[in-house]
């Protein structure tokens, strides 16, 4: 009787077997822990293992470049690189101003955006610009952003940051109210935008008109990609608008920017080069400019809308 007491006892305190634990049964999960949200901070960050980035070639024109006939490795690096555009332009796009203000890089030297060895630093971070705005162009958005975000229309803008000549280029989906596009603009404004690459881009004037009358000059402005800029007051009254170096830096630039921005899709999505020749032909000369310098640049590129 005492051996059977005992035996019930034991059978008492030894554990149940539990469904997950019988033979041939894979054993149940425990509690899962909470999925944790992602920090305001963390929401304004780009996701830089996208495989396009590899195709965004800093210090460097657009992959297109205006060339006419590119072989496959190229044409498909031109399309990632489209990619990576409208990924951040979107990306842009759907965060509130107010985040993007909050989280961005601030004090950042300009000349940090040009040097080789800092700039890696500062590529595809968010970071917080000011200083004088020169320029604002529209431009059409790539198919491909459009049918992602429904935006019709992007706008250029050209800023030349305090104390120095050159310029900085910032590509947004939004003008602020009362910003009109066009070239006589007399406000200082800042942005919070995403530094994409250090962008060089052909200008109109002659690197060399004795030894050759067709070859231009070619310069580099930090292209920005974000949501919108802001007005913080009336530009300096006695800060020249254009000075030859700004001058210089708008009139080729806007080409380039442009000739990547609006559909690059259209052209090599087409079969026909006969198509793809015009189209890229109606666009070039769409961008024109006076030649005198004083005169400032002529924007035609509305009349593409």
């Amino acid at each position: 009787m005492k051996a059977f007491g005992w035996t019930i006892l034991l059978l008492a305190l030894a554990p149940l077997p539990t469904r997950g634990e019988e033979p041939g049964q894979t054993p149940r999960p425990g509690t899962a822990d909470p999925v944790r949200e992602p920090t305001e901070e963390e929401l304004v960050r780009l996701d830089k293992t996208l495989p396009e980035w590899l195709s965004v070639k800093d210090d460097a024109p657009y992959v297109y470049a205006g060339k006419r006939e590119m072989d496959a490795v190229r044409v498909r690096k031109m399309l990632d690189e489209e990619k990576a555009f409208n990924y951040v332009l979107s990306f842009a796009h759907r965060q509130p101003a107010e985040r993007l203000r909050k989280y961005s890089f601030r004090g950042v030297p300009l000349e940090n955006l040009f040097r080789y060895v800092l700039r890696d630093e500062y590529l595809r971070e968010l970071i917080h610009m000011e200083g004088r705005l020169s320029l604002v162009l529209p431009m059409k958005p790539t198919d491909d952003l459009r049918d992602l975000t429904g935006i019709e229309r992007l706008y250029e803008a050209w800023v030349v940051p305090p104390g120095s000549d050159k310029l900085v280029c910032v590509v947004v989906s939004e003008l602020p109210e009362g910003v009109q596009p066009g070239e006589d603009q007399k406000v200082r404004v800042a942005f919070d935008a995403y530094y994409f690459k250090l962008w060089h881009y052909e200008t109109r004037k002659l690197k060399d008109p004795a030894k050759d009358p067709d070859r231009h000059e070619w310069r580099r402005a930090p292209l920005f990609l974000g949501k919108t800029f802001e007005v913080t007051g009336p530009a300096v009254a006695d800060e020249p608008t254009y000075t030859p170096s700004v001058l210089y830096g708008l009139v080729g630039g806007l080409a380039g920017l442009g000739l990547a921005g609006l559909g690059l899709t259209l052209w090599f999505r087409r079969g026909d080069r006969g198509i793809k020749a015009a189209a890229r032909q109606k666009i070039e000369s769409g961008v024109t400019f006076e030649n005198d310098p004083a005169a400032g640049p002529v924007n035609r590129i509305a009349d593409q809308f």
